[in-house]
């Protein structure tokens, strides 16, 4: 029994120490948020800088992509234009790009525009057509099978999952 008496003093004796010690853990705590708060926006601008390196990146392997598939870019004033914008993909982690080839020097308008691994150089999608109107529209998810599209629309759509946006 004194046994019990004695530990219930020192329980009681802990307690006092520890709420006196209440104002110091809530000034620590406050030091502690703040401190996770700054972590927090450095993880961020870390992030924000990774992600921007891995652009940069992408941009340099779609210009070298372009090039070595034999595109350079034209004016429009040789009867027609080529083009390229690239975008990583930071949640399928790839480089893609949407080369853009414009011809108009038999006098018709014919686009043909081509969505690519940049890195891989594996196609994911083909429009060509004149106008809105398509002569060709293959869209080859990655892993599938080739399906075809019955619009500019349907192309456009299709590239943002990948892109992010339609790079027009």
């Amino acid at each position: 029994m004194k046994t019990s008496a004695v530990a219930l003093i020192v329980l009681l004796a802990g307690c006092s120490v520890q709420n006196g010690d209440a104002p110091q853990i809530a000034a620590l705590q406050k030091q502690v948020d703040a401190l996770s708060s700054q972590v927090q926006v450095l993880n961020a601008r870390s992030s924000a800088a990774d992600n921007l390196d891995l652009q940069s990146k992408c941009t340099i392997d779609a210009k070298r992509t372009f090039e070595l598939l034999g595109y350079s870019y034209r004016e429009a004033n040789h009867g027609g234009t080529d083009s390229f914008v690239s975008h990583y993909n930071a949640a399928m982690q790839r480089c893609f790009m949407v080369i853009t080839d414009v011809d108009a020097s038999s006098g018709h308008l014919l686009t043909q525009m081509y969505l690519l691994d940049a890195n891989e150089q594996l196609g994911y999608g083909t429009w060509t057509g004149n106008g809105s109107d398509p002569i060709e529209c293959t869209l080859t998810p990655a892993g599938g099978n080739a399906q075809g599209c019955k619009s500019e629309q349907e192309f456009d759509q299709y590239v943002v999952r990948y892109m992010g946006a339609v790079p027009r």
